[in-house]
């Protein structure tokens, strides 16, 4: 009887595993065709911007030739490259992203086999099963 349940067990992800693939994949086409549009429909520069008036344009250039001074930043060269290899903003952030996504992830994989050990910590008494109940009730799905 065992092997039957867990035999129903992977025919019913199975199933649901193809049903989200297909979703997934739905999902990831429709992010690829509004970005490759995007790309013709956002304009680049607000010179480029045809639904600015020529007061809006104006007034907009100021603000960002105030804010980034004679700074250009149009291409990706090998002075631009070494510029911005050297922006401490650049780690800084990458190390707050990675302590996040870490702690998330460390969190989301440790507790459910924390959860499901209990006081008895017997290695019988800690099934799959268990493990995929406590960690959908640990952390929400999305």
């Amino acid at each position: 009887m065992e092997m039957v349940r867990r035999y129903t067990y992977y025919l019913i992800f199975t199933a649901l595993t193809y049903a989200l693939l297909k979703i997934f994949i739905l999902e990831g086409l429709l992010t690829v065709v509004v970005g490759a549009a995007s790309k013709f429909w956002i304009p680049d520069w607000p010179e480029t911007a045809e639904f600015l008036t020529e007061d809006e344009r104006a007034m907009l250039v100021a603000r960002l030739y105030a804010d980034t001074g004679d700074a250009k930043m149009d291409h990706l060269d090998k002075r631009a490259f070494h510029r911005i290899a050297k922006d401490w903003k650049i780690y800084v952030g990458t190390m707050a992203y990675m302590g996040v996504l870490n702690n998330g992830y460390a969190g989301s994989v440790s507790s459910p086999f924390v959860s499901a050990s209990g006081d008895n910590h017997d290695p019988e008494e800690m099934t799959m099963a268990n493990v995929y109940w406590d960690q959908s009730s640990s952390y929400p799905p999305f």
